[in-house]
């Protein structure tokens, strides 16, 4: 096919890759070709080695991955934020996914096919609007037209067997921004069935807390599904920022090892907003994957595969792949009507993943007054401020590398004092300090901690009424 072309500096292409033994409790900085050899398995088991991936938002051609057994592409292979065009939405349902977006996921699964696996399994993410809008049957002939070495399989929200591992795989989740391909408010996992090996979603089951200290806040629906089934692994994607190894203790007590796999930085360069250095986009082929990132900016391909070599019981279990039905069928449209949000006023909502619980809570309530555009990344944030005007600003403070601060900056030089600020945070409300920073350097107006939302909302209100 025929592509355009936007030439950026080129970079050197990522060979290099995180290691986990099994049972490790931390990541070995390898090179891909330098890992070491697999570990005697005890007797009656099997040791398989999976290299896991995500979040390559086109720029996969720069990847260069380890040998292994199988490979795990936790979604966001794609950058469409529904700007790009390259797919039609009518009140938030896709209606049709362009040729240009049709030959854009060509372009993957050329690349992916080609990977010298025997065992591909990929499931698509919150920005793979086009995968969406194609189906889980034109999705899975796509693969399996471009796949010239072993076996690829798509998943969504089902389980396939492949040399003997089950694997579980689900796009779907409660947030993801504007970006919101398969979305939805009530993705549960009550039908994973038990014996699953590896659990594979969009949305991580692990993050660090608010603090950057500590155990790992962990999603409670995901760590009743990995100790019920009595999976051995999750990978995920989504939060570049979060890029690692997590070891969160499931109900029962047991550790289950998380990672979380995005090869793409945080920071996404170029794009319509303030600052958005252009310049420091860049690509092993010295041209970009998407074309559009020219306009709309991209991802940095700069953090590495993560490898990890898992123990499974050497008993061999047949080999399944589901049918082309889609579940996605299954779970309702959960689409705003975009009509009826128009004639409210416009407030953007910062909420990391590391707190999904504050998300939960919060953004139901704030949709019941505002045209709510929901972030969790701070690139998002920033890009989102440049793109619309804003009568309000809820937020937590982040993480080390997923933060508010540049958001509220970029949304102050923009849109000046007008918007109302409210930080939502146990450290930012027992910190007068930092409570009185966030006023002199950022114009905050409000700092709440959890337990206090009431007041939050009383204050959003006489802010709109003001406003008004």
């Amino acid at each position: 096919m025929n592509r355009e072309v936007f030439e950026v500096k080129t970079c050197a292409p990522m060979s290099k890759c995180m290691y986990s033994a099994s049972g490790a409790t931390r990541l070995v900085d390898c090179t891909s070709g330098g890992l070491p050899a697999r570990p005697p398995a005890a007797d009656g088991a099997r040791v398989m080695r999976v290299v896991c991936i995500s979040d390559t938002h086109n720029e996969h051609e720069g990847l260069r991955l380890p040998a292994g057994d199988l490979l795990i592409h936790a979604g966001d292979c794609m950058t469409e934020t529904g700007q790009r065009g390259y797919v039609t939405r009518h009140k938030g349902v896709i209606q049709d996914v362009s040729q240009e977006g049709v030959d854009l996921f060509k372009f993957f699964a050329s690349w992916f096919g080609a990977q010298d696996f025997p065992h591909k399994v990929m499931i698509a993410g919150n920005h793979d609007l086009v995968l969406q809008g194609l189906g889980k049957a034109r999705v899975q002939h796509m693969l399996d037209d471009s796949t010239i070495r072993g076996r690829c399989v798509y998943l969504e929200h089902e389980e396939a067997c492949l040399g003997g591992v089950r694997i579980f795989g689900s796009p779907f989740a409660y947030w993801g921004g504007k970006n919101d391909a398969f979305f939805s408010k009530r993705c549960d996992y009550n039908g994973m069935t038990e014996g699953v090996h590896i659990m594979v979603t969009h949305m991580p089951a692990a993050l660090p807390r608010e603090e950057g200290s500590g155990k790992p806040d962990v999603d409670k629906g995901m760590a009743h599904a990995l100790d019920r089934t009595g999976a051995l692994l999750h990978v995920s994607g989504h939060c570049h920022w979060a890029h690692g190894l997590y070891r969160p203790k499931v109900p029962s007590g047991k550790i289950v090892p998380c990672v979380v796999a995005s090869v793409c930085s945080g920071s996404m360069y170029g794009g319509p907003w303030a600052n958005s250095k252009p310049h420091l986009l860049a690509s092993a082929q010295g041209a970009r994957g998407d074309p559009l990132d020219s306009k709309f900016g991209g991802y940095n391909l700069d953090q590495s595969p993560i490898v990890c070599d898992l123990e499974l019981p050497a008993c061999e279990v047949e080999d399944n792949i589901p049918d082309v039905t889609s579940v996605s069928a299954s779970f309702e449209q959960e689409v705003v009507d975009e009509d009826e949000m128009t004639t409210r006023p416009a407030l953007l909502f910062f909420g990391p993943p590391n707190d999904p619980d504050f998300v939960r809570v919060m953004l139901p309530r704030t949709r019941e007054l505002f045209d709510v555009d929901f972030v969790d990344s701070t690139s998002d944030g920033v890009q989102a401020v440049a793109d619309r005007t804003y009568v309000a600003f809820i937020a937590k403070l982040g993480t080390e590398g997923n933060l508010s601060y540049p958001i509220i900056e970029a949304l102050r030089t923009l849109q000046g004092a007008g918007p109302f600020v409210a930080i939502h945070s146990w450290t930012a409300a027992a910190n007068q300090k930092m409570r009185d920073r966030l006023v002199q350097e950022l114009s905050v107006n409000l700092c709440v901690k959890p337990g206090e939302e009431d007041s939050l909302f009383e204050a959003l209100e006489k802010h709109l009424a003001a406003s008004t």
